[in-house]
C-alpha cells in the first residue's frame, strides 16, 4: 500500500461522520491552482490563498499535487508533439505523475490558457477535440477514477496581456463547454466520471457590462495582476471542494441539486421569456433550450446569484431567433427543472 492509500485509510473513519467518502485527490496546476490550495492566512492579505488543501483534508481526503511547468493548455498547435495538459493523458496516462495514476479524483486546471490564445474558433474547436479524445478518452478507460476539469480564470482588466473582447468571449465559451452536460465535455463521458468547472464564468464580469469577461471587481488584486485576490481564491476553492465531496460521495454531476418549481411566462412566447423560481439563478446554473428532437439549440448561463427571476432571449447560440415550435426549457446546475415552451412569431 502506498503512503497516500495508508493515510487515506486512517482518514476514512472521520470522513464517514461527514457523509463524505474519503478519497485520494491529486491536483495538477500552476500558480492560480497553488493559490487555491494554500492557506489563506498569508502575510499578504491581498494575495491570500483559498485553503483548499486544509479544507479537503478536514473532510477526510488525502491531497497531493504537482506543478505543471509546461504550457498548461489542452493543445499547442505550434507543437503537435506536445499537447499541454492533454499530453499527460495520452498513451494511457504515461506522462501522469505516479500519484495521479493512483488517485481517486484528479483535478486539472488550465492556467495561461485559454484566455490569451483563443485567437479563433478553429483553435477553440481543436482544444475541445483534444480534451475529448485525450483526456475524456483516458477516463472512459479508467472508470475507477474521476476528473474535475477547471478552466482558467479571466484577466485583470488592466493586467498584462489582457486579450481583446473576442478572445475573452471565447474564454467564457470554453469554460461553459467544460460545464455543459448536454453537448459539452461531460456528454462524452461513458461513466459519468468527468465534470467541468468554469472558473472563468464563475469569476468574470458578465457579458454586456463594462470590461466584460475580465475579473470581477471584487476578485481583482489592488494592482493589475492577473491572479485573483483572496476573495477569488476562497470562492473558487469552495466550489472545487463542493465538487470533490460530491464526486467522492458518488454524485457524478457535482453538488446535490434540488428540484425547482419553475414558472415560464408568457407561454406561448415571442422574442423573450421570463423564468421564475426561488433561487433560480444560483451560482453555476444554466438554461439549455432544446428543440422537440432533443437537440440543444442554446445554453444561457445565469449570472445573477440567488435571483428569483431572469429573462432569457429566445435565440440560438449564434444569436438567430428561434423558429416557431415547441421547445424544452431545461434548467441545470444547482437547481433543475424542465418545462415545455411554445415559441410563436
Amino acid at each position: 500500500m502506498n503512503a497516500a492509500r495508508l493515510v487515506l485509510s486512517l482518514f476514512a473513519l472521520a470522513s464517514c461522520s461527514l457523509g463524505v467518502e474519503a478519497a485520494h485527490v491529486h491536483f495538477i496546476h500552476q500558480s492560480t491552482g497553488d493559490n487555491w490550495l494554500r492557506d489563506y492566512d498569508e502575510w499578504d492579505p491581498d494575495f491570500g490563498g483559498g485553503n483548499l488543501r486544509a479544507n479537503l483534508q478536514s473532510d477526510g481526503h488525502v491531497v497531493t499535487d504537482n506543478w505543471h511547468y509546461d504550457d498548461n493548455a489542452p493543445y499547442c498547435p505550434w507543437d503537435p508533439e506536445w499537447a499541454g495538459l492533454c499530453a499527460l493523458f495520452i498513451n494511457d496516462g504515461a506522462r501522469l505523475p505516479a500519484e495521479a495514476r493512483t488517485a481517486d479524483i484528479i483535478i486539472i486546471k488550465s492556467c495561461f490558457y485559454p484566455t490569451e490564445y483563443l485567437v479563433d474558433d478553429v483553435t477553440l474547436q481543436s482544444w475541445k477535440d483534444h480534451s475529448v479524445s485525450d483526456i475524456v478518452g483516458y477516463f472512459n478507460a479508467h472508470p475507477e477514477q474521476k476528473l474535475i476539469y477547471c478552466s482558467s480564470v479571466p484577466h485583470h482588466r488592466q493586467g498584462e496581456n489582457c486579450p481583446p473582447p473576442a478572445v475573452r468571449a471565447r474564454g467564457r465559451a470554453w469554460g461553459q463547454w467544460l460545464e455543459d452536460t448536454v453537448a459539452g465535455l461531460r456528454s462524452y463521458s461513458s461513466h459519468g466520471n468527468v465534470v467541468g468547472f468554469s472558473a472563468f464564468a464563475f469569476t468574470a464580469r458578465p457579458p454586456g457590462q463594462p470590461h466584460e469577461n475580465t475579473l470581477r471587481a471584487e476578485y481583482e488584486i489592488s494592482y493589475p495582476d492577473n491572479h485573483m485576490n483572496r476573495a477569488g481564491n476562497v470562492a473558487c476553492a469552495a466550489r472545487v471542494r463542493e465538487l470533490v465531496n460530491a464526486m467522492a460521495s458518488g454524485v457524478g454531476e457535482g453538488p446535490s441539486r434540488r428540484s425547482l418549481e419553475l414558472s415560464v411566462w408568457p407561454n406561448p412566447a415571442v422574442g423573450q421569456v421570463h423564468l421564475l423560481g426561488r433561487g433560480l439563478a444560483s451560482a453555476g446554473t444554466r438554461v439549455c433550450l432544446h428543440d422537440i428532437a432533443g437537440r440543444c439549440v442554446n445554453v444561457v448561463a445565469l449570472e445573477g446569484r440567488w435571483a428569483d427571476e431572469v429573462v432569457v432571449d429566445l435565440c440560438t447560440g449564434d444569436g438567430r431567433r428561434l423558429d416557431p415550435g415547441v421547445y424544452i426549457v431545461d434548467v441545470q446546475g444547482g437547481v433543475e427543472a424542465r418545462v415545455p415552451l411554445v415559441v410563436i412569431r
